[in-house]
């Protein structure tokens, strides 16, 4: 237990918690009416577009059966042309991959570092651990709400840290939905740069997919596959590669594929593997054409099922999608009402349901490791309903640090001019001030009894401020009350002293999840999952709200003159 407790508050730090990747950032910092914000979320209704980049480029007659264009107004004096229909005229045929190398005798599978062997006991796992291998032979016996063919399978090879894989994830189940393809959890990835127990230099250190969401919740909801038998299903190959953007080729990038074969048990085809050749990625049955995708970052597309199943159409019984994030626009699933209880307990009807539902209940069926959720309800009631009478709490995450949320600001010319960058420069360094407009939105809110912050040890001077500034009676309570209740109650499990990054990362997103109200960190996919999760469980949205206007009235604090 104290050499537990010794691990873990080394531990606790600012990187252990989420990374900013630019995506987020450009979501935070771009112009409603820029051309990137105009191409997004364009349903089949619309015309279709995939980015900036990718609407500059000439696109061949023989994949597209017009070359019509249209033009997009982009501000007053520029327009922007694009091939007219680039989704919507693509012929819908199917890419059956039967080439002569596909034919050839397949050498043995590679050697697998198993990360389940057949005892189904994971390495470090004791009789003191929580259960949480999934029960595949109860699963087996389900009737998901959403029946998809059996025999076709759709499984993703995960990109960045920990909270865009599961963004990734979700946006995979979606687009298996729409594709009508049986889901396959992946291996996940455990964060290269932030956690320690990670080998200097690997992006690519495999964590099982039942420890970064609830495999049963999948189950029930949509038709899955137990991971551990899709080598068989697919003769140790997959048959075709969706591609989500040009550049997947880089030596992380190829670590991550060989560490996820290893996990399901398969390799590439002999003579088909992944290469790059004058500065291309070069992969086998992968599609569409590079043409269709934008010359940088991720394609966005339509939700449209017409337009997804033409975009990935393929016979292969296996696919896998290379590194999707953003591809999917899953902040639709803000917009609207949340599902309501009877119609997640009912089967959907996919033709009518919209797809801001369609997310919203891959939202709910997607929710943390249940052994997680149960060690956040412990502390609820053990901790802090202890200090609260009615357990009503506000949940801060606070993450605008130098060398992480701050890098962007500090080092990338795109984001120095933005407001946003400007106001957290001018105040981060003003600890007292911040607590004062934080215990200022505390003290608006009677119905608030205590605090919960999620910030990295650096921020203690933040911390301290916010403990002097309201006082005594009101509890604060930080990482390390949290981490001493989970100790508390695994004492013995070895797996959670070796994987403490992920587990203790997720269990403080819980506790954000469950509170009252959340004060959320701009820009920060840690905090915009959490966000969608309690929407899509009907939270109203002022119990979330953006922490950033804080600092905004920090700013005017400091120079009233400007308006």
């Amino acid at each position: 237990m104290q050499a537990l407790k010794e691990l873990a508050a080394d531990k606790i730090d600012a990187k252990d918690r989420d990374s900013y990747h630019p995506d987020d950032l450009d979501e935070m910092f771009e112009k409603k009416d820029s051309p990137q914000a105009k191409l997004k979320n364009q349903d089949s209704t619309n015309e279709p577009a995939i980015s900036p980049d990718a609407a500059e480029t000439t696109i061949s007659t023989k994949t597209i059966s017009t070359t019509a264009t249209t033009s997009m107004k982009i501000d007053e004096n520029t327009t922007m042309t694009t091939p007219k229909s680039t989704f919507e005229n693509m012929p819908l045929i199917e890419h059956d991959h039967k080439k002569k190398s596909d034919r050839e005798p397949s050498r043995p599978p590679p050697e697998i570092s198993r990360i389940i062997p057949e005892d189904i006991s994971e390495p470090g796992q004791e009789a003191g651990c929580p259960k949480w291998y999934p029960d595949w032979s109860a699963l087996a016996e389900l009737q998901p709400r959403i029946k998809l063919d059996p025999n076709k399978f759709l499984t993703p090879l995960l990109v960045y840290g920990p909270n865009n894989q599961q963004r990734g994830f979700r946006e995979t189940v979606f687009l298996a939905v729409k594709l009508n393809r049986t889901i396959v959890p992946p291996g996940f990835f455990k964060h290269s740069r932030t956690d320690k127990d990670v080998e200097r230099g690997s992006h690519a250190n495999v964590i099982a997919p039942w420890h970064r969401f609830d495999i049963s919740a999948l189950a029930t909801m949509i038709s899955t596959e137990d991971p551990m038998n899709i080598g068989n299903n697919c003769g140790r190959h997959f048959q075709s590669f969706f591609k989500a953007k040009r550049n997947y080729c880089t030596g992380s990038n190829k670590a991550r594929f060989k560490a996820l074969f290893n996990f399901f048990s398969m390799s590439f085809v002999p003579g088909q593997e992944l290469k790059k050749d004058k500065n291309m990625c070069h992969l086998e049955n992968s599609i569409p054409n590079n043409k269709l995708l934008p010359k940088g970052g991720p394609i966005h597309l339509p939700n449209s099922e017409r337009v997804l199943k033409r975009f990935y159409a393929s016979k292969g019984k296996c696919a896998l999608w290379v590194f999707p994030y953003h591809c999917i626009q899953f902040n639709d699933s803000l917009i609207g009402n949340a599902t309501s209880e009877d119609q997640l307990n009912d089967s959907p009807d996919l033709s009518s349901e919209s797809n801001a539902d369609l997310m919203r209940r891959i939202i709910r069926a997607t929710p943390r490791p249940k052994y997680l959720r149960n060690i956040a309800k412990s502390f609820i009631k053990n901790v802090i309903e202890q200090k609260m009478q009615n357990g009503k709490y506000l949940a801060l995450h606070w993450r605008y640090n130098h060398g992480d949320w701050l890098f962007h600001c500090e080092r990338k010319l795109k984001y120095k001019k933005s407001p946003v960058c400007d106001v957290v420069l001018e105040t981060i360094d003003k600890p007292k001030m911040i607590a004062a407009e934080i215990v200022d939105f505390f003290n608006a809110r009677p119905e608030l009894e205590g605090i919960y912050i999620a910030a990295p040890l650096e921020e203690r001077p933040l911390i301290d401020a916010i403990k002097s500034s309201i006082g005594e009676t009101v509890p604060i309570l930080i990482g390390d009350s949290l981490m001493n209740h989970m100790l508390s109650m695994y004492p013995n499990c070895q797996w959670m002293e070796d994987n403490f990054h992920d587990i203790f990362s997720s269990l403080e997103q819980e506790i954000c999840s469950l509170s009252d109200t959340f004060l959320y960190a701009a820009g920060s996919s840690w905090s915009r999952n959490i966000m969608m999760e309690r929407h899509a469980r009907n939270i109203p949205d002022e119990k979330s709200l953006e922490n950033m206007a804080l600092l905004f009235k920090v700013r005017k604090k400091l120079h009233p003159e400007r308006k």
